[in-house]
Formats: C-alpha cells, sequence, structure tokens
C-alpha cells in the first residue's frame, strides 16, 4: 500500500515553462512577492512583507548597512551612559519628512510612545521591551507620555531603560518614526496613498490588492545614492506561479521560489538563483495548554519520531539544514528510542497550503509509526495565526525569518516573554531569566553563550520542536546589480538596474571560497581564489562549471554544517573538479595534485590536505567510497544529481554531451550506454542510506530513461 509520503513525493516536482516577453521599463524595478504588507504602518502591520516594505518607504533611527550590519540611520551618531541604561542618538541635521516638514527628535520620540500604546498598536513591545516602563503603558497601567524617552532639543533623542541592553542600537534598526503632524490629521487613515508620509528612500503612490507602486523619495537623507526611480511589487501567492513569471521576464527579483523546485531552477538560472544563509526556522508549536502536551516527555517523544532528513531532501531539495535546535550550530542529539506513545485521542496539526502543508503529512506519516493518530488542518495564514492566538489548536507548523537580523538575540527572542511567537502556553521562570541575563550583557561573544545556556533550557524542556533552518532563495533579474553574495537583496536603495556589476557569479563564488577559507582557519588567498574561478570558467565546461561547486556547497552545508569534516569536504568540492578535460583520463590526479600544493601554501595542515586530496581521488571510482561515513557523504552529494528531478536530469545529461561534443554520436552513445547500463541495473547507486534510501530509486529511473532515449 502507498503511504501518504510516497504520494507526496511522487507528486512534488512541477513543470515550469517559459514564454518571451518584451523589454522591461527601463526605469522601474519589478518585484513578485507571496503576499503584500497588512498594513504600512509599522505599529500594525504583522505580515513578513510588511516588514519588507517597511525597509524601503521608512527610515529607521539605525539603519542596515549595506553588508547587513548597523550603520547610522536618522541618527548619525549614538552613545550609552557608563551604567547602561541611557542611549542617546543624535539626529541628522535638516532631516525633513516627504511633504517637506521638518522631522524633528519630538517626532522620535512621540513615536515611541506610539508604538507601545496598546490603543494605537497592534504590535507587542518588541523593541522597547527594555525602555523604562514600557511594560506599565502596553499593559494601560501607565500613560504613554510615562514612557522613558525624552527630547531634550531638536536633534536629541534620549531613552532611558529599566535594565542595560547592549543591543539597542541594533533594535532600532527597525524602530520608524511616524509623521506625527498627519496622523494627528487624519488618524489611522494616514498610510493612504492620498495621506501617506514617510522618510525613508521610497514614496508609496499606489496600493491594491495586488500590487504597490513606489517612486523614490527625493527628500530622503541620502537621495543622491538611491539609483532606482520606481518599483512595483506584485503579489504571486502562489510558488510556483512566481517562479514561473520570473522565467518569463516579468519580473526582476522574486522571493521564496517553490521547494521541490529548487534543483530545477538552480540549472536553469545559474547565478540567477540566489541562496544566502538566513535566520530562518521552520518548526512545530505545541500548545502546552493542551493535557496530552503538557509533558516534555511527550513532546520529546514526538520530537524524536520524525524525519527531517527525509523533510529536507524530499521538500526542500536538501538545501535547508535539519535541526533538533534553535540556534545554528547547537549540537543537540535526539535520544533516539522512538517508544510508542498513548495519547488518547488524535493530535489536530494545523498549517497552511504549499510546502508546510507536505510537511505536516510527512509528520503525520511518522507520527503513526509510534502509535499516534492525527487530524491535518489546512488554512490561510490570517486563520491559522488567529487560530494560535485563541488557543485553539493542538500542534501548528510555523516558522519565522528574522531577514537581515544575525544576532542569536533574534532567533531566540520570540519564544521569550512578551516575544512574538510566545503564544502557546510556555511559561518558565528559569527560561525568563537566562534569556533576560543574555539580553543586558554588550559583549557579543559572552552575550552568546548567554543565549546558548538559554536555548538548552527551552530544549530540555522541548518548548518547541524544531525542525529545519531553512536557506534564503531569491531569483535574481540579469539586469539588476548590486546585490552581494553575504546579504538578501532586501535593502533596495542599495540596488541598481545596470546589470550584475558588483556580484556576478564568480564574484559571488569567489566570496565564498573566502568565507570558506577563513572559516577553516587559512589564509584568505584572493589570487588561488581567481585561478579556481577561472579553472572553473573554462568554455568547454557545461556541467562541472561554477554553479556545479554551488550546488554541492549548498548540499554540504545543508547536510554537514555540524558534521568535524565540514571544511574538508568543502575544500574537497572546490579543487574535485579543478582541472577537467574530457579527453584526459587523469582529471582526478591532476586536481588532487593541484590541492596539495595550494593547500598547505594557504596554512592548511599536512593532515587535512592528505584528506582532501584522498577525497578527491575517491571521486574518480564513486562506488568503492571514501576512508570514512563523511568520505561517503560527500561522494554521495557530488552524484546526487542522478536522483534530482527528470527536468534537471535531462539538463545535466544534455550539458554532460556538450563536454563531450568531440566525440561522435555513435562512440557516445556506445560509451554512455555501457556506463548508464551499468548504473540503472545496479543494487545501489549511493554509498549512504541517506541517500540511497531518498534518492537511489529515482536515480536508476532517470538513468534508464536516458538509456531508453540513446537506443531510439
Amino acid at each position: 500500500m502507498l503511504s501518504r509520503r510516497t504520494l507526496l513525493v511522487a507528486s512534488s516536482a512541477t513543470a515550469l515553462a517559459a514564454c518571451g516577453r518584451s523589454g522591461p521599463p527601463a526605469d522601474l524595478f519589478r518585484v513578485a512577492l507571496s503576499g503584500l504588507p497588512d498594513s504600512l504602518d509599522p505599529a500594525r502591520g504583522e505580515f513578513a512583507a510588511a516588514a519588507l516594505v517597511y525597509k524601503q518607504i521608512h527610515a529607521g533611527l539605525t539603519e542596515y548597512g549595506s553588508d547587513g550590519g548597523l550603520a547610522p540611520g536618522l541618527a548619525e551618531s549614538w552613545d550609552v551612559s557608563q551604567d547602561g541604561l541611557s542611549w542617546t542618538f543624535r539626529l541628522r541635521e535638516g532631516l525633513t519628512w516627504s511633504d517637506g516638514h521638518p522631522l524633528t527628535a519630538e517626532d522620535v520620540a512621540w513615536s515611541a510612545r506610539r508604538i507601545v500604546d496598546p490603543a494605537e498598536s497592534f504590535a507587542i513591545l518588541g523593541d522597547f521591551y527594555a525602555v523604562a516602563n514600557a511594560r506599565a503603558v502596553h499593559r494601560g497601567e501607565l500613560a504613554p507620555s510615562a514612557l522613558g524617552v525624552e527630547a531634550p532639543d531638536d536633534r536629541t533623542v534620549v531613552f532611558h531603560l529599566d535594565t542595560p541592553l547592549g543591543l539597542f542600537p541594533i533594535l532600532m534598526r527597525e524602530f520608524y518614526p511616524f509623521p506625527r503632524h498627519v496622523i494627528d490629521q487624519v488618524g489611522l487613515d494616514w498610510v493612504r496613498p492620498d495621506h501617506i508620509v514617510t522618510a525613508g528612500a521610497y514614496l508609496m503612490r499606489e496600493e491594491s490588492q495586488l500590487h504597490l507602486l513606489m517612486e523614490k523619495n527625493p527628500r530622503f537623507y541620502d537621495a543622491d545614492q538611491v539609483a532606482i526611480p520606481a518599483i512595483r511589487i506584485d503579489a504571486v501567492r502562489d510558488d510556483s506561479t512566481r517562479a514561473r513569471m520570473f522565467r518569463a521576464g516579468d519580473f526582476d527579483l522574486a522571493e521564496n521560489p517553490p521547494a521541490n523546485q529548487i534543483g530545477f531552477l538552480r540549472e536553469r538560472l545559474g547565478s540567477r538563483f540566489q541562496s544566502f544563509d538566513a535566520p530562518i526556522l521552520r518548526y512545530l508549536k505545541p500548545n502546552h495548554a493542551r493535557p496530552e502536551l503538557a509533558d516534555p516527555a511527550v513532546r520529546k517523544a514526538l520530537s524524536d519520531a520524525i524525519d527531517r532528513d527525509f523533510i529536507n531532501t524530499s521538500f526542500f531539495n536538501a538545501t535547508a539544514s535539519p535541526t533538533h535546535s534553535v540556534l545554528r550550530g547547537t549540537q543537540w542529539p535526539p535520544s533516539r528510542l522512538n517508544p510508542p506513545l498513548e495519547i488518547g485521542r488524535p493530535l489536530e496539526i494545523r498549517t497552511t497550503t504549499g510546502v508546510n502543508e507536505q510537511i505536516a503529512i510527512a509528520i503525520a506519516d511518522d507520527w503513526n509509526r509510534i502509535g499516534v493518530e492525527t487530524e491535518i488542518f489546512v488554512s490561510y495564514p490570517t486563520d491559522l495565526y488567529q487560530a494560535i492566538d485563541a488557543g485553539e489548536f493542538d500542534i501548528a507548523v510555523a516558522s519565522y525569518n528574522r531577514g537581515l537580523k544575525a544576532d542569536p538575540f533574534f532567533m531566540l527572542d520570540p519564544f521569550a516573554p512578551g516575544g512574538f511567537a510566545d503564544n502557546f502556553g510556555f511559561a518558565d521562570p528559569e527560561f525568563a531569566n537566562l534569556m533576560q541575563t543574555a539580553r543586558e550583557e554588550s559583549d557579543p561573544a559572552t552575550r552568546g553563550a548567554a543565549y546558548r545556556a538559554a536555548e538548552h533550557r527551552l530544549l530540555d524542556l522541548q518548548a518547541v520542536i524544531p525542525l529545519l533552518h531553512d536557506r534564503a532563495h531569491w531569483l535574481v533579474g540579469e539586469r539588476l546589480g548590486g546585490t552581494r553574495s553575504d546579504v538578501q537583496p532586501m535593502l533596495w536603495r542599495n540596488l541598481n538596474l545596470e546589470g550584475p556589476t558588483l556580484m556576478t557569479h564568480a564574484a559571488l563564488m569567489r566570496s565564498r571560497w573566502l568565507d570558506h577559507a577563513r572559516a577553516a582557519g587559512l589564509s584568505e588567498d584572493p589570487t588561488l581564489a581567481d585561478a579556481l574561478i577561472a579553472a572553473y570558467s573554462e568554455p568547454h565546461r557545461h556541467y562541472h562549471t561554477l554553479t556545479h561547486v554551488a550546488d554541492l556547497l549548498d548540499k554540504i552545508d545543508a547536510h554537514a554544517a555540524s558534521d568535524p569534516a565540514l571544511h574538508r569536504m568543502r575544500l574537497a568540492a572546490w579543487f574535485h573538479d579543478a582541472v577537467y578535460d574530457t579527453q584526459a583520463s587523469d582529471n582526478e590526479e591532476q586536481s588532487a595534485q593541484w590541492a596539495e600544493r595550494a593547500l598547505p601554501a594557504i596554512g592548511a595542515s599536512a593532515t587535512l590536505t592528505r584528506r582532501v586530496a584522498a577525497l578527491i581521488r575517491a571521486t574518480a571510482h564513486h562506488q568503492e567510497g571514501g576512508q570514512d561515513e563523511a568520505d561517503n557523504l560527500f561522494l554521495d552529494i557530488d552524484f546526487s544529481i542522478l536522483g534530482s528531478e527528470a527536468d534537471a536530469y535531462d539538463a545535466y545529461a544534455a550539458q554532460i554531451r556538450q563536454e563531450y561534443a568531440w566525440v561522435s554520436d555513435a562512440d557516445f552513445r556506445a560509451g554512455r550506454s555501457a556506463f548508464l547500463a551499468a548504473a540503472a541495473e545496479a543494487d545501489r547507486t549511493f554509498l549512504t542510506e541517506t541517500f540511497e534510501t531518498r534518492l537511489g530509486e529515482v536515480a536508476r529511473a532517470n538513468m534508464q530513461r536516458e538509456l531508453d532515449s540513446l537506443r531510439d
């Protein structure tokens, strides 16, 4: 009998078709998002799309720099008192709102009071929880005027805190002051296109249920550096439709391509498919108020029964990282006991459509194996959020994306008291105290250790059930310039429509090599990076290119992010096809020798160099395996294209033929057929159980299909 899981995997691939379009308007940047903001008012918006749009039309007290770090915003400087309880921000001179009205420190102070006023704001305390009296104001016990903020002059704002908070300037990147002079006149209608006044890089000109139209704000404090004159955002809810329209030329930037098409899109789009390490957690939210889920042992058993590798491989093309932790890098092994559970009734799993529904079905299958029955309830996001807030759920498939926020604080704080994800009946004084200790710490390293301690408490109780650390994927058009390899394309004021002059695919990979060298404790030799990139960019290559290396690196990071052999595997990926001549028979040996010459020169130990070279040589005979399980995992990743979706496999096969263009059709068919016949008839294709179980049958079916086509 076919399980629900088998049906999911069998139906997960979707074909894409692109069609021609006339050229896009030269001065219009076209963006496709999965949805539009629920409000343009930062005091009331809650959707991820709102946070992204706010970065374009509003100006923060501090800002995101081009590298995603902290930079001046409306405030040109700031400092903290010796006791850490007062932060003073100095505004730029001559600031104005988009209508020309002066923007003053009193506007900033008034805006802070509005944020915490329950009569004005849907927002939770969030970034203002440490400001003096903020909690009492938010509870309605004190008037907003009691908030610990003052404006001693037109350019100075002072925040007084209850407890020290070293992160306060970082939090102020998403504190967007409001135009009091407009709100006093029209109230909540201030965000209507005919009223809206902002201070950011762009002005809102049109708003509908399906699109937004923005144009450059000439009064933005850094307007001279804004290159794109106008932006149109369209809401395209379906991931596949959004990707298809991007490929058809309808958009310059599109978010979140469908998870089951990632391999296909990476192959077809090359450098236009961009992936980023991102603070994204996908997890299960158990309702602690339900008696059946109140016992941590029950939650642990449910967590341990979930096959995260299957979810990652089947629905995310192995680009995510299966996890049992909230913070990246935390080692938190499951018990693997998977004892039968007696719940007494079916558990309701609430989810939204798309990949989260697929995850819910796979998890239901896993839980059925330990005796837990389930019912899946699928709804729109707003209905799901309302059900969770009302406590009307057992288990919810949830996720959050902290955007450009990389500090551990931003991953863990949603679960702290008052956090936006603190809505599932969880309360633990020890966790709350540990979070408070971490918040007060100003030194990043010490603060990080404190957050690890808080996370350990959260995981000890299995308060939530982490599933995956996602990567962020964007489809980036050919004419879009100014993107970076290390920062998602979310700061549109830094982009241009003059082509990828700042970060070509080669530049992206160069930056990635330097990151990998630094992480491995090696010198960041740009000359070696350039030599490798030049090798993989040789004109006779069609499959064994930089795109192939990027794919391997993505999968290594997904499968082996915490493996002690991570650096060995990454370096092997960079060198394994560095020498590639289809008319030679010693490519692997020559590639290994290059690694043996280059790695010691940048500081690699003799042991690391020897293991990398041995792994490269092992790629000449995949089926013989490597020296350990990590080697075998690398070899399977290198071979994983064989188990890809049909379109991706067919593209790979065509690229291989291009690389052997010098071989006659008859000779190529004979040689390729001999290889495919032996491989398709083998009992297994992959060395590790993980890859063989998930991709073995698909790989052999792909090879048999190619073999049949060669024999026709």
